[in-house]
């Protein structure tokens, strides 16, 4: 239904705010950066759906329907105020029906606060100033609701679009993507970050121009892939990349496409490596491994819809998750998923739907988590290099027949579950019980 097609009484005003509102290539990397993507999907689909939907930077300034109506028009019925922020960042309307979508991988929140410090580091008092709480796996449910937020509701980020993603043939994956430049993995922390930036300029390539990617093209070779920020420890990136080279046969034509999401301020081709991974070794590294290559630029939707059908097998470590959205795209795209199944991705990843990393749980084992602001030590799933590379052998060993039917099994849950009419219809039913909840904010004009 369009929104013309939509009856008024059924149009709402939705007012939403986010960590950023610019351009989302500028924050890629960032703290909080996801923040901004979610709120963009959600935007998106409440737009399609007929509603009228405004982006605000300070929520906090439209004390009544007056100041509303006043910057944006009068609003048929009450207005809804999504928030996308982090819960110190989180700022009510308090004319409007205040709804906050939250993600949270780990088993507490922070609920006290000693009075020296601000109330807004307190994560469970932040949260209940809001009349709802959207979350998007039920791990982050069952931690709010332990929590005494018991106005938490299951509402996950849609994954896609109206449409389905259709997995391009081979061809058209090179058309779109064939000229994006791949460096392989090659640095040292014996050469200055100059020299070491040279030689990765001097290496690179197009994708289409790797030996593997010919072979691929061919179906002699296989190709790995993997998104992260990597200064986000909980991606386990080392692991990934230890897991796929302890698994790599002398002459294998097989790729692992390591997609960092980093700032597209300034050009990272030569930079990115030494900027971002060479820290995680915590010591003296030399490495060179042109099985494994390197992606940081920026991608649009199309491009990335080409590297997701690139992609045989998507590859997850994670030792926590609130969504994982790239995992869900991938799936979404009919590539198979090998993944730990921790906190949300249990939602969705199983033995019938991808090639489960096995893993073991430890407290305290990855410092800088979110978890710490809590003041109590994170207990996290691990998965070890070891872990990763028996999955990846699994993986490899899988039948045709036996890879096609976890791809489609995990392409049909995740269309079920994540899509755009998937999340419309939980949102539909949510709108519905807001116009009957005898809860209402102050309408004060």
């Amino acid at each position: 239904m369009t929104k013309d097609q939509q009856p008024r009484a059924q149009q709402r005003t939705v007012l939403y705010s986010s960590e950023a509102n610019s351009d989302a290539r500028l924050h890629l990397g960032s703290t909080h950066y996801s923040y901004g993507i979610v709120a963009q999907r959600f935007a998106a689909m409440f737009a399609r759906g007929g509603h009228r939907t405004i982006a605000v930077t300070a929520p906090e300034k439209y004390k009544r329907l007056s100041d509303i109506a006043a910057a944006f028009g009068e609003c048929a019925g009450m207005p809804i105020h999504m928030s996308f922020r982090a819960t110190e960042n989180l700022r009510p309307i308090p004319a409007a029906r205040n709804i906050a979508h939250f993600a949270w991988e780990f088993d507490d929140l922070k609920d006290r606060e000693l009075v020296s410090r601000p109330i807004t580091q307190n994560q469970t008092h932040m949260l209940s100033l809001m009349d709802e709480i959207w979350v998007p796996s039920t791990y982050t449910l069952d931690a709010l609701r332990r929590h005494g937020l018991s106005r938490a509701f299951l509402v996950p980020t849609p994954v896609c679009g109206p449409d389905a993603p259709v997995r391009r043939s081979r061809r058209a994956v090179l058309d779109t993507i064939g000229l994006v430049p791949a460096t392989p993995m090659l640095l040292s922390s014996g050469l200055s970050r100059e020299r070491n930036a040279d030689l990765l300029l001097r290496s690179a390539t197009g994708l289409a121009g790797l030996p593997q990617i010919a072979a691929w093209q061919k179906g002699e070779g296989r190709v790995f892939l993997t998104i992260c920020n990597p200064e986000d420890l909980r991606k386990n990136l080392l692991g990934i990349i230890d897991g796929f080279l302890f698994d790599l046969a002398e002459g294998s034509r097989d790729l692992l496409v390591v997609k960092l999401v980093v700032p597209s301020t300034e050009h990272r081709l030569g930079g990115a490596q030494d900027e971002h991974l060479k820290p995680r070794y915590k010591g003296p590294v030399a490495e060179y491994h042109p099985n494994v290559v390197f992606i940081s630029e920026y991608l649009d939707d199309e491009e990335m819809g080409a590297l997701f059908s690139l992609a045989d097998f998507y590859v997850c470590a994670s030792h926590c998750e609130g969504h994982n959205l790239p995992l869900l795209e991938a799936m979404a795209h009919g590539t198979c998923a090998i993944s730990t199944a921790n906190t949300a991705m249990g939602d969705y990843i199983s033995d019938d739907t991808a090639v489960v990393i096995a893993e073991r749980r430890y407290h305290g084992l990855v410092p800088g988590l979110m978890a710490e602001i809590s003041g109590i030590t994170p207990s996290i799933a691990v998965a070890s290099r070891h872990d990763v590379a028996r999955a990846i052998g699994a993986a490899k060993r899988l039948r045709p027949d036996e890879y096609r039917a976890k791809a489609d099994r995990g392409r049909a849950l995740v269309l079920e579950r994540y899509s755009e009419a998937a999340v419309a219809q939980l949102v539909a039913q949510r709108l519905r019980a807001v116009a009957n909840d005898p809860r209402r904010p102050s309408l004060a004009h």
